[in-house]
């Protein structure tokens, strides 16, 4: 299973989108997720193999699973860690500065944020 090897517990929002859609990619939107067992020779979009990569190479502490790029070198990713709140968060990670900084309360929400964009 994905979170025994990452080491986390997906938020139930991550699991139904997950479970629904795999991953996907809406109008250039490409959202991360599991595709298939194979962590170490895989690629985009595929969650698990992006968050070990940058686990490994840019220290991405291991709370947090990469969901999106936004295509400036920054990322989007959750945290598995529940807050005070009892939400999963949504971060944008810069790794080049190692910066962590609020974007949405779960990942239910950045879905749909990100959705609705699109059409406005």
């Amino acid at each position: 299973m994905v979170e025994d090897y990452l080491e986390i517990t997906f938020p139930d929002s991550y699991r139904y989108f997950l479970k629904k859609l795999g991953c996907g990619d809406i109008s250039g939107k490409e959202f991360y997720g599991v595709i298939n067992e194979e962590k170490i020779n895989s690629g985009i979009p595929d969650s698990t193999w992006i968050t070990m990569k940058h686990r490994e190479q840019s220290n991405l502490p291991p709370k947090y699973v990469i969901i999106y790029a936004f295509g400036d070198g920054d990322y989007a990713v959750l945290n598995c860690e529940k807050n005070n709140q009892g939400n999963n968060v949504v971060e944008i990670w810069s790794p080049d500065e190692s910066v962590f900084q609020f974007l949405s309360n779960d990942f239910g929400e950045f879905f749909y944020e990100q959705i609705k964009q699109i059409f406005n």
